[in-house]
Order: C-alpha cells, then sequence, then structure tokens
C-alpha cells in the first residue's frame, strides 16, 4: 500500500546518515510501528479469550491511530497525514461492522498493514522535504547567494581534492600543480555609494558572469566575498597559460557594465559603469598545499599589483618580505598609537604681499624609539590600511587646534591665524567627524575660519565632498592640497567643495626656468581668482620662485625659503613681524616678457 516514493524516501532516511539513527524522529518512527505490532498481538490474544466487538473496535482505534497520529505530529505533518489516517482506518472499522464479528480479526490485520503503511508514507513524504531541505541548505553553505559561485569554504575543498597525491607539471626548473588568480575590483564601494548597494549587487552578478567566461570552467571560479574573486586552474602546460586566463579576465573586465537606475520619481534609465581590476596569481609548487598559502601569496600579488598600477602580477618571494615588513609596520603603529609616539611639526605660511605669516600647517612625524623621527610618506598608508587613521587623524586635529589656541592667547591683538591640518576620505566617512570638529572648535575657543582641513582632488570629487559643503557652510576653509597633479580638470574646479588651492610643488620648482610650468601656474592663479579661491604655492626654495609667484598674483607662499618645519616652541620667533629677508628676496625685477 505504501507509495513507491515514500518507500523511496524512507530507505533514504535509514541510509542517509548513521547519526540519524540516534535521533529523536527515528525512534519516533520505532516505537509507532512496535506499539502497532504489540497493540495487535495483546487485542488479538484478548479477543480470541472473549473480548466484545465493541471493545475490541475501541481498542483496535486507540492502538493504530495514536502511533500514526503521533508519527504524524513528530514530522510537522499533523494537519493532512494524520487526518487521511484517521479516515482510512474509519471507512476500515465501516466495512467491519457489515460483517459478523467472525471476520473482525481479519479486519484487525488489514487495519495493521494499513497503519504500518501510514506511518511509512509519513517517514517517507516527510524526509523527501527534509532531503531537498538538506540538499538545498549543502549547496547555501559551499556557493555564494548572490551569484552562484562557489564560496572560501569550497574552494578549500576543492583544492585539498585536487592537490591531494597530484603529480605536478614541469615548468622549466619549476614544477607547477595548480594556480590561483585572485581578482579584486577597485573603488567599487563608490559604485555602492553613487548609484546603491542594487545596482552594486548587479554589477558583481555581471563581474562574475565575465570571470566565468574568461576561465571557461565555471566550477573553477570562486567570490571569496565582497568584491573578490578567485579561479583556480589545474592540468597548467606552463605559467604562460595561467597568465593568459588573467588576460582574458582583464579584456572581459574592460567593457562597460550597463545597469538599470531608477530615479527617484521610479523613471528608468541605463547606465554605463567602468571597473578597473587587479589580479594576483600565485602558483602551487613542490606537490600539494593547502588553500591558505594560496589565498595568502596570490592576495599578496594582488595587492602588489593595485599598488604598483599594473593589470596582472605574479606572486614572487620578494612579495612575501615586503608583505612581513609591513605585518611589523602595523604592529609598530598599534604600538605607537598606545604609546603616544607621535608629534606634529608646523610650518608657516606666508602671505605674498606682506611676507609675513598668515597661517601654519600641521605635519605628523612618527618619534620612532629606534629609528628616530620618520616621516609621514613612510607611515600613512598603513594608517589608512589599518583604520588607525581615524583616531591618530583625532589626535592631531586636538593637538593643532589647541596649540594654534596657545598662539592666539600669547597675542590675542595680533593677527589672526589658520591652521591647516591634513584629512583623509576615511576619516570624512567616520559618522562622528563633523560632530567631534563642532565640539573641538569649541573648546579651543578658535573661530571656525581659523581652521583650514587640507584634502587631495580624489577625496574632493568623491562621495565624501558633501561632508566637506557642510564643513564649508559652517566657515571652515578646505584646501585641494597638492592641486593639478590629480584628477581634476580646470572646467571642474567650480564645482569642488574647497575656498583654497595648494599648487603643488612640482610645478614650483620650475615655475621661474620652464615656460610651461609657469603658464600652469598662472592659470591655476587665475582661475582660481575668477571663481574667488585663494592660492597657496607649496615647496618654494629659492627668491626667483617667490618673485615669479608674487608677479603671477599667487595669494600665499610654503615652503623652505622662509622656513622647514619645526617643532611648536621654535615656531613663534616668526610671529609677527616681517620675514628678516623679505625684502632682499623680493628686490630684483622679474622679466615680464616670461609672463606672457
Amino acid at each position: 500500500m505504501t507509495t513507491r516514493a515514500s518507500k523511496e524516501g524512507l530507505s533514504r532516511f535509514v541510509a542517509w546518515h548513521p547519526r540519524l539513527l540516534a535521533s529523536r524522529r527515528f525512534w519516533v518512527i520505532q516505537s509507532s510501528i512496535a506499539l502497532i505490532f504489540v497493540a495487535h498481538q495483546v487485542i488479538e490474544s484478548n479477543f480470541q479469550s472473549g473480548l466484545s466487538s465493541a471493545i475490541f473496535l475501541l481498542l483496535l482505534l486507540s492502538a493504530y491511530l495514536v502511533p500514526i497520529t503521533i508519527a504524524a505530529y513528530s514530522f510537522g505533518l499533523s494537519g493532512s497525514m494524520a487526518t487521511a489516517a484517521w479516515v482510512t482506518l474509519l471507512v476500515v472499522v465501516d466495512q467491519i461492522l457489515d460483517h459478523s464479528p467472525n471476520s473482525l480479526l481479519t479486519w484487525a490485520h488489514i487495519i495493521q498493514m494499513v497503519s504500518i503503511d501510514v506511518v511509512a508514507l509519513i517517514v517517507g513524504h516527510s524526509f523527501d522535504i527534509v532531503h531537498a531541505e538538506a540538499q538545498s541548505r549543502l549547496f547555501e553553505a559551499f556557493h555564494d547567494s548572490l551569484t552562484g559561485l562557489g564560496n572560501r569554504a569550497l574552494f578549500s575543498q576543492v583544492v585539498k581534492d585536487s592537490l591531494d597525491g597530484r603529480s605536478e607539471v614541469s615548468s622549466g626548473d619549476r614544477r607547477i600543480a595548480a594556480a590561483l588568480l585572485l581578482l579584486d575590483l577597485e573603488d567599487f564601494k563608490l559604485i555602492n555609494d553613487t548609484f546603491g548597494h542594487q545596482v552594486g549587487d548587479e554589477v558583481l552578478r555581471q563581474v562574475a558572469s565575465r570571470v566565468q567566461t574568461a576561465a571557461s570552467q565555471a566550477e573553477s571560479c570562486f567570490r571569496f566575498g565582497g568584491d573578490e574573486f578567485a579561479v583556480f586552474l589545474l592540468d597548467l602546460k606552463d605559467k604562460e597559460a595561467a597568465l593568459e586566463v588573467a588576460r582574458r579576465m582583464q579584456h572581459f573586465m574592460g567593457g562597460p557594465f550597463v545597469v538599470n537606475i531608477v530615479g527617484s520619481g521610479g523613471e528608468e534609465r541605463h547606465e554605463s559603469v567602468h571597473i578597473k581590476a587587479s589580479i594576483g596569481i600565485a602558483f602551487a609548487t613542490q606537490g600539494p598545499e593547502i588553500s591558505e598559502t594560496l589565498v595568502n601569496d596570490a592576495d599578496m600579488a594582488m595587492h602588489a599589483a593595485k599598488s604598483e598600477g599594473v593589470d596582472v602580477l605574479e606572486w614572487s618571494s620578494s612579495l612575501r618580505s615586503d608583505f612581513e615588513a609591513r605585518a611589523i609596520l602595523r604592529e609598530d603603529l598599534a604600538r605607537a598609537v598606545e604609546n603616544d609616539e607621535f608629534i606634529l611639526f608646523y610650518q608657516p605660511v606666508v602671505g605674498l604681499q606682506t611676507g609675513r605669516v598668515v597661517g601654519l600647517e600641521a605635519l605628523i612625524r612618527w618619534d620612532h624609539p629606534t629609528r628616530g623621527l620618520v616621516g609621514p610618506v613612510e607611515f600613512i598608508d598603513a594608517l589608512e590600511e589599518t583604520g588607525l587613521i581615524v583616531p591618530v587623524g583625532r589626535w592631531v586635529l586636538h593637538e593643532a587646534c589647541n596649540q594654534l589656541g596657545k598662539w592666539l592667547d600669547m597675542d590675542p591683538d595680533g593677527p589672526s591665524l589658520t591652521m591647516g591640518v591634513n584629512v583623509s576620505a576615511i576619516q570624512l566617512r567616520d559618522p562622528d567627524f563633523v560632530r567631534d570638529l563642532e565640539e573641538l572648535i569649541m573648546k579651543s575657543e578658535l573661530c571656525a575660519t581659523n581652521l583650514i582641513l587640507e584634502i587631495t582632488e580624489s577625496v574632493a570629487m568623491s562621495q565624501e565632498s558633501s561632508v566637506l559643503l557642510s564643513l564649508l557652510d559652517k566657515g571652515l576653509h578646505v584646501a585641494i592640497d597638492d592641486f593639478g597633479t590629480g584628477y581634476s580638470s580646470m572646467s571642474s574646479l567650480r564645482k569642488i567643495p574647497a575656498d583654497i588651492l595648494k599648487i603643488d610643488k612640482a610645478f614650483v620648482d620650475d615655475v621661474s626656468s620652464d615656460p610651461v610650468a609657469l603658464a600652469i601656474v598662472k592659470a591655476i592663479s587665475d582661475l582660481a581668482r575668477t571663481v574667488g579661491m585663494e592660492t597657496v604655492a607649496e615647496g618654494v626654495e629659492d627668491a626667483e620662485q617667490l618673485r615669479t609667484l608674487f608677479e603671477l598674483g599667487c595669494d600665499n607662499v610654503q615652503g623652505y625659503l622662509m622656513a622647514k618645519p619645526e617643532r611648536p616652541e621654535s615656531i613663534s620667533r616668526f610671529f609677527g613681524a616681517q620675514f628678516p629677508s623679505w625684502e632682499t628676496w623680493m628686490e630684483a625685477d622679474l622679466p615680464l616678457r616670461r609672463l606672457v
């Protein structure tokens, strides 16, 4: 009577895993069927010894329906299977009542068979569902829900299964078992911030499809999470085969990603998104290697590719040395934060019309216990990578504002000074940044106009520009540092949320000798003046540069000609009076023909 599918379900239930034999539901099955057998034997023996038909029927219902109902409820099928069991047995009982009592035992045997089959049906049907759910959960555990690609857990298992006992493939004097290509999207967060996470998810699905197409084997492609994808290659003829796959991946990534954008009013439009990717490659050599080694090596190569600005980079032992050095640097920086090893130097900013100090820039230094003073170029990137830039940047702002307050208190009737502090995009993304800044200005008794936040061009053009606009509205100044070396064009200058331009030292170096550099600085100065922005020329090192910048109409200068960055106790001597050599620096005539 039991359906074939249910019997198959029951057999799968028993054979699925030994641990199931100890489960509560399995013992419900065993107990239900055993109870039916025992009840039947007891009822039959009592009936043969003179049990009345009415009592027999009552015991029959109790003995067979109770185990069926328990089984149905145990497997979550009380509403359907239990009802079906009751109806089935009531029909059988109705048939019994139409026959003589002598046939009761015959019908009891029939009910016994029906009851056992109903229990089997319940179990089989339930396990069909459980089996399907188990298969679904198993897939979800080893696959990425967004792209359908295998995840990190599946990758680890595939690598282990693939490399266990695998013979290596010769490649010159090296032997290659497999290769891992790790692809990471650059500035993917910008897509999420600009278009929303739904568009970002669609881009990730398209990236997954292109990676699969480039690799030619869907089962070898994985998503490790975020915007990181991996391709695991076996049966390599040589290294060039893996490099060819990487080049194909970059080729497919080069085309635009077309996404559907829904506007605030519900209108739809198509937008083309371009994404740059970096790929790191690691090879499994000298026999099977654990998956984490491959991932770590490929990850090193990928990050090196990013920093060096190349599309594809193969792992080498030198990368490991660099990685270990960065790891040590990060540990040292964490210790430096705890031990207050950072200090601030200050460099004066001088007005070209007066030769007097109009402001200062705070410049961080690391007072390393064994290396001495370390410049920011050696550790700022590591601070940003670790997120330590947020607490360190907060300290810089507090220290610089407090120091400026002390200098202003020294001469309350003197000219007001500004303090420039470099700020990163990571700091601007901190939700507490604006609030902390407002509290800091209030506690240090400064005016908002005393503070200049110095940012790069890329930050000014990013999503953080809204934060900068709000700060400008509050009276703070925003300066674009190293202007002319980044992504901004002259035409976009009016859209930049800033009121000060700092002309990069690269142009100032040759401004008095190179007509091209002269023309660039003149164009920047003229345009800034047109849109109402102030200019600061950085890196001024000789008097001829100073005079040229004066003739070009630059507002302020900063550089070693006036003063190097110094500790705060050495800076106050520059306040108030004109620089002693200013008139000497400015007295020579500038040939005006050079400005044409």
